[in-house]
């Protein structure tokens, strides 16, 4: 337990050191007294984490895969609990309310139960956006550790000690590879909405949700600019792509991802939705920006609804786009591609045996269905997981509709590009008791299961 709560102080310590950016912004953007809150909390979480590192300095020691994945999912359900407290003394809500409200940015949900139309200052906002963009590091951190949980797994039968260290190597330049790229890539887009006119206040809100697939703006940020769009369309899609493979991909790789089949019906699905939209009164470039950086929002699982922009995408086809979700390793939500693939090459070798039962697989084929099978057990837990939330969100007085919606939104992490078709105050009309409960839920989506059989497994072993 105390090498859990020396990484726990770590991650403090950053977010400590992020309060005190937000501090320094606050300074200058809000007239009032609330940027000495962020001071405050920055002392707050340094102290606790500088404490907690002083009290057990003796187990700062390498972690085990299984402990860092056991101290990851730690940190999931705990940081929210320090990270609230500018958020509770600004908008002056209840705790479990305050908890909610962190929860939904740290896993990059973005979606909010302050009630429509209420003015957040501008350090409450840029504070949403920077746990949002928190959580988007802590999410590729995570999707390491469960990697290197089932590596570990996998070589503990080996006889060769070097094996192992191989990959903990190979572990920590993925690690270090993957933070210079998503800093880098938040530099960047800055610095490009900057040039674009943007002001330094909004190039900075909108970046950290555009890079994290957070997906949460003011209600008083509109952008209309088509440059713009297409700007942060792209960022949205180095979002969902495993940022390990945007620093090492190849000219030859990238163009086998554009040609691929998945890529391909993605295609035929946005120009069918351009066909069918019925903006008449709008040019056709705009309508295809517009549309462009809609839909990408969506199969990004960022869920950024612009009030000045119409949504026209049906929401079946909103809510299965967001159950697909980006690739693993990335910021996104959702099943994953890369997943939703294996399922589909296991299911097309079952059926080829069905027709051709003398048919011989190589040994790598008989691996790669041990791992499908894998994804397809995750599957049907995710849809599970799903449905009891949907029904639990029904016990409230909704409907049953509206619990399906509301609990897509939850466990994608997608946030308010489904909820568009909700009533906006619907959030507000829940009891502590289903706030926390959806707080659970978003924490579940982001730690997508795997990891939690993962943590069972290890403790059951010791």
């Amino acid at each position: 337990m105390p090498i859990i709560l020396v990484t726990f102080a770590y991650f403090l310590g950053f977010a400590g050191f992020l309060s005190f950016v937000n501090f320094l912004l606050s300074y200058y953007y809000d007239n009032n007294e609330n940027y000495y809150i962020f001071i405050v909390s920055a002392v707050i979480m340094f102290s606790i984490g500088i404490g907690l590192i002083l009290s057990f300095k003796d187990n700062i020691i390498k972690l085990s895969p299984s402990t860092n994945l056991i101290s990851i999912v730690v940190i999931w359900f705990f940081m929210p609990i320090v990270l609230m407290i500018p958020i509770y003394k600004i908008l002056d809500i209840s705790m479990i309310s305050s908890y909610f409200e962190a929860v939904s940015m740290l896993t990059t949900t973005g979606y909010t139960s302050i009630e429509q139309g209420t003015s957040l200052s501008k350090s409450l906002i840029l504070w949403y956006s920077t746990l949002q963009w928190y959580g988007g590091f802590l999410t590729i951190y995570f999707a390491v550790s469960v990697i290197n949980f089932y590596q570990h797994i996998n070589l503990n039968s080996a006889p060769n000690n070097h094996v192992s260290d191989v990959k903990n190597i190979k572990l920590y330049h993925i690690i270090k590879t993957i933070s210079y790229t998503y800093l880098s890539l938040t530099l960047i887009c800055i610095i490009v909405l900057l040039a674009l006119g943007m002001s330094f206040y909004e190039s900075v809100v909108i970046t950290l949700s555009t890079i994290s697939t957070g997906g949460f703006l003011p209600n008083t940020l509109l952008i209309s600019d088509n440059l713009i769009l297409t700007v942060l369309s792209v960022f949205m899609i180095f979002g969902m792509i495993n940022l390990y493979y945007i620093k090492e991909l190849k000219l030859s790789d990238f163009l086998n991802i554009l040609i691929h089949k998945y890529v391909l019906f993605m295609y035929a699905l946005f120009i069918i939705i351009n066909v069918l939209d019925n903006q008449y009164y709008i040019s056709i470039i705009d309508k295809i920006a517009r549309n462009l950086f809609l839909y990408i929002s969506i199969i990004t699982t960022t869920g950024f609804e612009m009030k000045n922009i119409n949504n026209n995408i049906p929401t079946i086809v909103i809510i299965t786009l967001v159950f697909i979700g980006g690739f693993y390793g990335s910021t996104s939500g959702g099943i994953k591609i890369d997943r939703l693939i294996e399922m589909m090459k296991i299911a097309s070798r079952e059926l080829s045996l069905l027709i051709r039962p003398n048919l011989v697989f190589s040994e790598k084929h008989e691996r790669d269905n041990k791992i499908a099978s894998l994804y397809w057990a995750y599957f049907f837990t995710y849809i599970l997981a799903f449905v009891i939330i949907a029904l639990v969100l029904s016990l409230n007085e909704i409907t049953f509709e509206q619990s399906l919606i509301v609990a897509a939104a939850t466990i994608t992490n997608s946030g308010n590009i489904i909820l568009n078709n909700l009533d906006s105050n619907l959030l507000i009309s829940f009891d502590d008791k289903y706030k926390l409960f959806l707080s659970f839920s978003m924490i579940l989506g982001r730690l997508e299961i795997l990891a939690l059989i993962g943590c069972i497994m290890s403790i059951n072993r010791k």
